[in-house]
């Protein structure tokens, strides 16, 4: 039974590991910002927003419509939509409650969201999880290459614990489409265990950095220590360098585990698993290899500490045709979660 929802403590928040440079405020009902704000949803995800129904979600929970500033544009250069619903992963339907991104999100006019009250007024009720989806988050094109989506994440995650909730991207992994394309038969799981090497100024990550990310994590009390019983394991260099040699996992063959993944599983996964008691994952791998997920947004979020909500089976929770008009992830969304709970599969907890 999943007990009253606890506000998280100071150490599953992640501290911020770059410079804060955007501001941030709650999105304004403004023509001009409001065209401002479509054109860049359909500039970076290729699919329209009207304005009416941004307009809408920022009527139904102006809180959680973030737009992120910077001093030398006039207008908004990022902005992340967030509603809040309430869940209960113990009844009948499960998470499947939760599917269907139109459905959801009431046509993307967020008239289904749940009032900051009625959050808070019932998430102490046995059963009953908060949960603030981050529905979307889009950055100017002209500002893509800067750490602005990760400032936004992060800003919006605090936004979300401070209100109680637990912050569950409601995501879509944006590079299946083109790669589903290529290989028919690749299943959206295999897809989500492809990764690649992490690089640092387009060089291959080394020993020395890795090291260094991982003391970071482990200094600074960042969420991804939580799974690891608060210190991350440094493996040894030459497990390091096989794992950075692997190079990309690719889209065009076909196995049940991605390389790399599969590598992990038998080779390394046994000791960890002995070590922490629990089933290694693709998010433990990449943390524990220098390694990041292929897809790029999967890779912005498991990067910056978010893990995926699984089943009971240890699946990752996906919704096939949630999206049917966006072609770039193939019509599916995929839930995460930075705030870890044992109800969202965060067996560690």
């Amino acid at each position: 039974m999943v007990g009253s929802l606890v506000l998280p403590t100071a150490s599953t928040s992640a501290p911020k590991l770059v410079a804060l440079s955007q501001t941030f405020r709650r999105a304004q009902i403004d023509p001009p910002e409001l065209h401002h704000l479509a054109t860049i949803y359909e500039k970076a995800w290729g699919i329209p927003l009207p304005q009416e129904k941004l307009k809408a979600q920022i009527g139904h929970f102006p809180d959680g419509q973030i737009v992120g500033t910077i001093a030398s544009v006039p207008l908004p250069i990022s902005m992340i939509n967030i509603m809040l619903t309430l869940f209960d992963p113990h009844s009948f339907l499960g998470f499947s409650a939760l599917e269907g991104y139109e459905r959801i999100s009431g046509s993307r006019t967020f008239h289904t969201h749940v009032s900051l009250s009625e959050v808070q007024k019932r998430k102490f009720q046995p059963n009953q999880l908060a949960l603030a989806l981050c529905m979307s988050i889009v950055v100017d094109p002209a500002y893509q290459k800067s750490n602005y989506a990760v400032e936004t994440l992060n800003h919006a995650i605090d936004f979300a614990e401070r209100a109680g909730a637990l912050a569950v991207p409601y995501s879509a992994p944006r590079g299946y489409g083109r790669v589903r394309a290529l290989n028919p038969h690749l299943s959206l799981e295999s897809y989500l265990n492809m990764t690649r090497p992490i690089l640092k100024s387009n060089k291959p990550l080394s020993y020395d950095d890795h090291k260094r990310n991982i003391e970071a994590l482990n200094g600074q009390g960042h969420r991804q220590v939580i799974p690891f019983r608060g210190q991350i394991p440094v493996i040894d260099e030459d497990t390091f360098a096989l794992y950075q040699q692997l190079e990309h996992d690719s889209p065009l063959v076909d196995f049940t585990y991605p390389h790399a993944f599969e590598t992990f599983v038998v080779f390394e996964a046994p000791r960890f698993e002995d070590h922490f008691g629990r089933a290694m994952t693709m998010e433990d791998m990449c943390v524990l290899t220098g390694r990041r997920p292929y897809d790029p947004t999967m890779s912005l979020h498991i990067t910056n500490g978010a893990r995926y909500v699984r089943d009971g089976n240890g699946e990752v929770v996906a919704f096939a045709d949630s999206r049917p008009d966006d072609l770039l992830s193939f019509g599916y969304n995929v839930l995460l979660t930075y705030t870890y709970h044992p109800a969202l599969g965060q067996a560690f907890l």
